[in-house]
């Protein structure tokens, strides 16, 4: 086990917390916090090829209409 510290935007820490609650709800109490978001986290990381993706497709984006505005 290991700590970490993460700064996050507060939506989405409240959204977070708001899927552990789910998940812990969902399994009647019997699984841990930290098997909660573990569980969350191995997901995000499973699709981080298609996270790529789009933020990279976002920030192309964001750029050519900061370009297109300089223009």
């Amino acid at each position: 086990m290991t700590r970490r510290t993460y700064y996050l935007p507060k939506q989405v820490a409240e959204d977070l917390d708001a899927a552990v609650e789910q998940l812990l709800a969902a399994t009647a109490g019997r699984a841990t916090k930290h098997e909660a978001l573990a569980a969350i986290l191995t997901a995000g990381c499973r699709q981080a090829p298609a996270l790529a993706a789009g933020l990279r497709a976002a920030l192309l984006a964001e750029l050519a209409g900061q370009q297109e505005a300089g223009q």
